[in-house]
């Protein structure tokens, strides 16, 4: 990693830089940063990236201009504009990331009112399908075929659902 004129290249930024080059070699790897702005994770010096935003080169360096502690001078090289060009289209060349993302999950754990809206209905409808369960079994009977392929499609396809949702 070079030094970097970027006064917004900070402890934290190095921190998030520092885990991203921990898990991706960015000179063997070809990387697509989404959203860089004027701070990227990965610039040509230090890996093979492209860069790929909603705004072009020419817009970003404006909103920077106009933006408070922003500089136009940083402003990344724009390769692919994503009103465009489709994300999934690029999707199986690179390996994505986002700098946005990465601080947002790393700078704190999740809430624990978040985590207990995802697990909740999970964990009710599987002591549910317990009690049940239990209830046949008591009375000498067990899950139906259907109950079964019905419960293996609700535990494989509502978490995949939810996550896909959010």
């Amino acid at each position: 990693m070079t030094s970097h004129p970027n006064p917004r290249h900070d402890g934290r930024f190095l921190k998030h830089q520092q885990l991203l080059f921990s898990k991706v070699d960015t000179k063997i790897q070809k990387g697509l940063e989404i959203g860089a702005f004027d701070l990227p994770f990965v610039t040509p010096d230090v890996g093979i990236v492209e860069f790929a935003d909603h705004l072009s080169t020419s817009e970003l360096k404006e909103k920077a201009a106009q933006t408070p502690g922003h500089s136009p001078d940083f402003v990344v090289a724009v390769d692919h504009v994503l009103s465009r060009t489709s994300l999934q289209s690029l999707a199986s060349d690179y390996f994505l990331f986002a700098r946005e993302l990465v601080e947002q999950f790393t700078q704190k754990p999740l809430p624990v009112w978040l985590l207990a809206q995802i697990i909740g209905p999970f964990l009710a409808y599987e002591i549910i399908a317990l009690l049940v369960l239990h209830y046949r079994l008591a009375r000498g009977s067990t899950f139906p075929t259907g109950a079964r392929f019905a419960n293996a499609l609700i535990e494989t396809s509502l978490p995949t659902v939810s996550l896909w949702g959010q």
